[in-house]
Formats: C-alpha cells, structure tokens, sequence
C-alpha cells in the first residue's frame, strides 16, 4: 500500500499518532521520513485530510509520552509548510504545548508556530484573533511580533508599544518580551522605547509582566548603548516592586545575557536577584549558571557581587553544593585570581563566606591545590596581611599545602616581625600536624627571601622519631 494510503487510512480510523510513531522508528531523517511528511503536507494542503486534527486531540491520544515527542518531531517539520487558519494552528499548537507539560522541548512547537507565522499576513491575523485578556494567548503575542519582525520591523514595534500601553496584562506581557527582542535600529529604541517601558512599569501591578518590562529595558541597552543611564533607572526604579515570577525572568536573562551587558546594568540587576527566596531551587539554579557564565567572560567582580550576599545570608549555600557551577568556574580560574577570591572571602570576617573558600579546595579533585600568588598586589596592610594568614590557616587546616602556599605568598609583603609570626604559625599547627607531605613540599618549594628557618624546621619535623621537634 503506497505512503498517502496508509496515512489515508489511519487518519480515517483515528490512529494517525499511531502512524506517526510506527513511521518515524529507524526512519527519522531519512528519505523514507522525508517522503512520509511530504504526503502528510500535501494530504493536508489538497483538503485530503486534517492532519491537524490528531494534533488537536493529543490530549486524548492514548500513545506514551515517549512516543508523544516522537509524534511532535513530525509536527515541528511540518507545521510551517501546512496552510490552514489561524485559529486552527493556534488550536493545534496550544494543545501540542500542553500534552508537553513543563519538558523543555515542549517549546519546539511553537518555534514551527512562528516560522509559520512569518508568512503571508498570519503574524497580524494572529495578533487580531488571540485574546489579548487570556494567559494562555500571552506567548502567541510574543511570537506573533517576533514573526511580523522578521519582515515589518517598524511595524511590529509600533504594535508591541500600543499592546504594552493597554490594560490586558497577558498581553502585555507578551509585548514586553517581544520588544527586548525586536531587530530594530537603535534610533528608534531610543527614549521612545524606554519611555514606553517605563510608562508601563508605572501601571503595571502584575509581577511577572513587571520582570518582562525590566528583561526588555536591559536587552534594549545592547542597541542603544547611549539608553544605558535611563536603562539603569528604570531598573532601579523597579526594585521595591520586584516579586518570585519578575527575578525568576531576570535570572534567566542574565544566565545568557548578563555577561553581554554593560556593567552598570549588571550591577543594578544584581540586588534584584539577592531578593530571592533562597527556597526557588529553580531560580537559585540560574543564579548559579549566571555567575559561572560572568566568571568565563573575565567578570569576577560582578560574578562575587551576584554570589557573595547570597552565601552570605544563607549558609546552607556555603558548602558550594547548591552553587556547583560557581565552584567549578572559579577553579578554572588562573591561579592568582582563585587566591584572590579566595583571599577577599577570608578577610571579608564573614563565616559563611570562610565555609565557602574551605568548601571550594575541597571541591578541587587531583594534586594537592597550591595557592601561590602576587600578595602585594592585594596592597593590604600589615594588619590584614597576618588576619588572612592566621583565618587560611584556620579556615584551611585540612588543606595544609593550600593553606601553607598562600600563607607563604604573603611574607615578601610583610615585616620581620610579621615573617617571624607567619613562621611559627605554619609550624605549629600545620608542620606538627601534617609533618609528611606539607615538609617535603615546603624543602621542594621556591620558600621566600630570608625564610630559610621555616626550611630548615620543615626538615627537623620530617627527620625526628614521631614527626615533632
């Protein structure tokens, strides 16, 4: 029986998920797929048949869910080629989104929404049929102007603006997601833009439309880069305002975005994200991403400025399990830039913040990690030089190399007073307590000028019965 057959006969008996399963098995991207959805395009576009309609009721499809995403694979391919109405797609789409629940690739039908949008005049025919008061209708906004965009620019703007100025929040929301978005030129972003953002932060009661209105102010600065004072303002403005749905947008656009925006924005969204509710593991998990991804771009300061207060506030955070992306960043980092963090979070006088540098040596895995560095360009007082020496001592007693090359860095910065004392410190504890290994790296070590009793100490703790002098 030849392809548009069998398809004619399943779609008759109600099967036609079923067929789709049985079809797509070992033949996904080849010709036989290829040939499979070409006849479902043409059945459907000659009036043959509804493929849309299996789509329609997949609610109701008794095919696993497996098999579902197996099902929305052919849909995807086939969706921008079909033509129909907007309501029909819309239907087809809406209940492709909700048999997918919360996965993640529950989305993809709407990515083949827009590309189908984009054609003809369906992106204005989906904005003039969706219900602009209906949360569900919100992202079909969104994408509608995205779809318009693509071939109306101006146009698109202009109607995301008129739909942010009216009352449906739905609506507007989408319409703010779809301005920090739009490919327009950075003249025409200008005041206008952030003058309508902000107008709309003013009227705005609803949490999660005011994250959208934040998230499109800090995208639009990366078009219009002489907008990034009133950008920061506007966020600003936000703050007091800010609830669980608008930080969650925040974090997720700065998880990919932060490290492309200018500093001063990044800075003014920070406190934003400290306002979280350290139980939304799901936010606190893009906090986690977005510091990492500013730690790869060179962005320490701003990455330890977004983490820092949280472990601070929370000290179940301090063990680093929650914040695995952090720790794992910052250990690539070189070596003088990881004994600075770990520096600062030591003389910061804060515990939890101790319990974190602790946590991130134990999280590193191989040789014992050596924590040499530039102490002087710290430019600390003599004070604050043996307050990090005595806490990374205490703070890294477990870890007596770790602890010892830092400690050791810092005495070219200090006084013989201050040698002396950094001396007798990392004999005692550390070289009676861990006399092996600790004595044969300090007598293999490059020790500093004048610190040669440390040396010759090291070697009559490794050379006494029992390890002590």
């Amino acid at each position: 029986m030849a392809v548009k057959e069998h398809i004619i006969e399943n779609y008759t008996a109600g099967t036609l998920p079923d067929h789709f399963v049985k079809q797509l098995r070992g033949h996904r991207r080849d010709e036989l797929g290829s040939e499979f959805r070409a006849a479902l395009i043409e059945l459907h576009n000659d009036g043959t048949i509804d493929v849309l309609e299996a789509a329609r009721g997949i609610a109701a499809s008794p095919i696993s869910q497996t098999e579902f995403f197996l099902v929305q694979d052919i849909y995807v391919d086939i969706i921008p080629k079909l033509d129909e109405t907007v309501p029909a797609m819309l239907a087809a789409v809406k209940a492709l989104g909700a048999r997918g629940g919360a996965d993640l690739a529950a989305g993809r039908a709407n990515d083949a929404f827009r590309a189908w949008a984009e054609l003809y005049d369906r992106a204005r025919a989906t904005i003039a049929t969706v219900d602009f008061a209906n949360p569900e209708d919100a992202p079909y906004v969104y994408l509608a102007l995205s779809a318009l965009a693509e071939t109306e620019p101006d146009a698109a703007l202009d109607q995301a603006l008129d739909i942010l100025a009216g009352q449906d929040t739905p609506a507007r929301a989408g319409a703010a997601k779809a301005i920090g978005i739009l490919p327009v030129s950075a003249a025409a972003v200008g005041s206008r833009l952030l003058g309508a953002l902000d107008a709309a932060r003013v009227t705005c009661s609803n949490d999660n439309l005011l994250g959208h209105i934040i998230v499109a102010a800090a995208n639009v600065v990366r078009k219009a880069p002489a907008e990034e004072p009133a950008v920061v303002k506007l966020i600003e403005a936000a703050a007091g305002d800010i609830g669980d749905a608008a930080i969650h947008q925040i974090v997720l656009m700065m998880m990919s975005g932060a490290p492309h925006l200018p500093s001063s924005v990044v800075n003014a969204l920070i406190p934003l994200a400290h306002k979280i509710k350290i139980e939304n593991g799901g936010t606190l998990d893009l906090i986690d991403a977005t510091a990492a991804q500013l730690l790869r771009h060179g962005r320490v300061d701003e990455a330890l400025a977004l983490v820092g207060p949280l472990i601070s506030a929370h000290a179940e955070l301090s063990s680093l399990e929650q914040l695995d992306s952090l720790a794992h960043a910052l250990l690539e980092l070189d070596r003088q830039r990881l004994a600075a963090v770990i520096a600062a979070w030591l003389l910061s006088l804060d515990h939890n913040l101790g319990a974190a540098a602790q946590s991130l040596v134990m999280a590193h895995h191989g040789d014992a990690l050596e924590l040499g560095f530039d102490a002087a360009a710290l430019a600390l007082s003599e004070a604050e030089t043996m307050l990090l020496a005595y806490r990374a001592v205490g703070f890294l007693f477990m870890y007596p190399i770790a602890a010892s090359s830092m400690t050791l860095s810092l005495v070219p910065t200090v006084s013989d007073k201050g040698r002396q004392a950094i001396e007798d410190i990392l004999f005692e504890p550390l070289l009676i307590n861990f006399s092996g290994k600790l004595a044969d790296w300090l007598k293999a070590s490059d020790l500093p000028l004048n610190f040669h009793p440390a040396a010759i100490r090291a070697s009559a703790v490794l050379n006494t019965p029992g390890g002590a002098v």
